[in-house]
């Protein structure tokens, strides 16, 4: 699929973006079947750079139409990827506040591809901690990923976090957030002693 993607984009790279996202847009939409959206998300990755000032709002608009956590992963690591998020923390902010759990979800995930920008580091640690209460299966996972992953580029925060929030994970959440802390095996030290 990436291959057709790499082919559509030669042929059609001189047609407005604009143009590029409504079809995108109304293929999202009328899709049957997940496997539907997969061709969008690669197509739309190789536009980086001229994205349109409507792009936001249309992915904005297919987050509670997600019914599978591939589009809900894809619209955070492929179609986001190199759009600035950063434009948009309010907004994404109050995602974290939604019935769906698709878009509590992409409240953390959305920003995983931009954690060194500014501000964003501060926004997902804020909805981490919102979040951290969420009973939803698939919250519940990407709060762990993002976790991990802030942690490469703020240990010290994802330490702080993590020694003052022991109480809301379990001890596989606890292995996966600090899986590149040094201080590891202390944490789970401190989260048997917490739990006996």
């Amino acid at each position: 699929m990436k291959e057709l993607a790499k082919d559509l984009y030669a042929r059609y790279r001189q047609t407005p973006f604009s143009e590029i996202l409504e079809v995108c847009d109304k293929l999202y939409r009328e899709a049957e079947f997940i496997e539907e959206h997969l061709p969008i998300f690669y197509i739309l990755e190789r536009y980086k750079g001229k994205y349109s000032p409507d792009y936001f709002s249309v992915v904005n608009g297919w987050i509670d139409l997600v019914d599978h956590w591939i589009s809900s992963d894809h619209i955070a690591i492929s179609v986001m990827r190199h759009y600035p998020v950063e434009n948009h923390l309010k907004e994404i902010s109050s995602w974290k506040f939604s019935e769906n759990f698709w878009r509590r979800r992409q409240s953390l995930t959305i920003l995983l591809k931009h954690l060194r920008k500014d501000g964003v580091g501060d926004l997902l640690m804020e909805n981490v901690d919102y979040l951290k209460r969420d009973s939803s299966y698939y919250v519940r996972k990407a709060f762990t990923w993002v976790v991990r992953e802030f942690s490469k580029v703020n240990p010290d925060a994802v330490q702080k976090f993590l020694n003052a929030n022991l109480n809301f994970l379990n001890k596989t959440e606890l292995r996966e957030c600090s899986k590149y802390l040094s201080t590891r095996d202390e944490l789970i030290g401190q989260y048997d002693a917490y739990r006996a």
